[in-house]
């Protein structure tokens, strides 16, 4: 199998799991979607310090909780 292959059946199932998983996920104690539409945030205050101001500025998704930097107003891409 050549590597394009390769990757693209490794991105085909990461993407089906991922889809199979935000089907549950939101249910779950680990996401506070209820907290989330009403505004609240999930970063601590000693996080919401480090991060600053977040105006004008890109989020690159790595693989981590996106919803607490949306909430502060960071745009994601990638």
């Amino acid at each position: 199998m050549h590597t394009s292959e390769c990757m693209d059946d490794y991105v085909e199932t990461n993407r089906r799991h991922w889809e199979e998983a935000s089907t549950f996920h939101p249910e779950t104690d680990a996401y506070d979607v209820e907290g989330f539409l009403d505004g609240e945030t999930t970063l601590t205050p000693i996080e919401r310090e480090e991060v600053g101001d977040v105006d004008g500025v890109d989020l690159c998704h790595l693989q981590f909780d996106l919803l607490p930097p949306l909430k502060g107003g960071i745009p994601p891409r990638g």
